[in-house]
């Protein structure tokens, strides 16, 4: 599931899995579960790490739902 929120944070994770450890990347967050495995990734401010306005990424990832 992807989600973007106000606080323009760009969140993608796989539903009904646990974070057990969280490997902090400045903007970015990676999220494992308890094997290991990528269970989730938060860009804080997306919009400055992809160079696009924060409300164009917002549009166009409801159009995308």
């Amino acid at each position: 599931m992807t989600t973007i929120n106000e606080n323009d944070s760009l969140l993608v994770y796989k539903e009904g899995r646990k974070s057990k450890k969280t490997l902090d990347l400045d903007d970015i967050l990676i999220d494992f579960d308890g094997s290991g495995d990528v269970v989730g990734i938060e860009m804080l401010n997306a919009s400055k790490l992809v160079n696009v306005d924060k409300f164009d990424l917002l549009k166009n990832l409801v159009k995308l739902k």
